[in-house]
């Protein structure tokens, strides 16, 4: 998997373990990584379709919730390290 697809999974991660109620929006992401927005749309759809999370669109972006399947590949990569 891509730096950057590990990258989204790692920060909807963090937020989780922060506070599992809370979605990440599109903006949230774009300021926490060097992703261009286009980009992340794509990144975004891919990991969707993968299950890795689940994207709710909204007016100006969209809202993004880590799924169970991504969570226990991000823990995976953290035993790893």
């Amino acid at each position: 998997m891509d730096e950057e697809y590990k990258e989204v999974l790692k920060v909807l991660y963090d937020s989780y373990k922060e506070n599992p109620k809370y979605q990440v929006d599109n903006n949230d992401l774009k300021e926490k990584l060097d992703i261009k927005p286009d980009e992340l749309v794509v990144i975004t759809n891919y990991l969707e379709g993968e299950r890795y999370l689940t994207i709710e669109p909204y007016l100006d972006g969209f809202e993004v919730n880590i799924l169970p399947r991504g969570i226990k590949l991000v823990e995976k990569w953290n035993k790893k390290e």
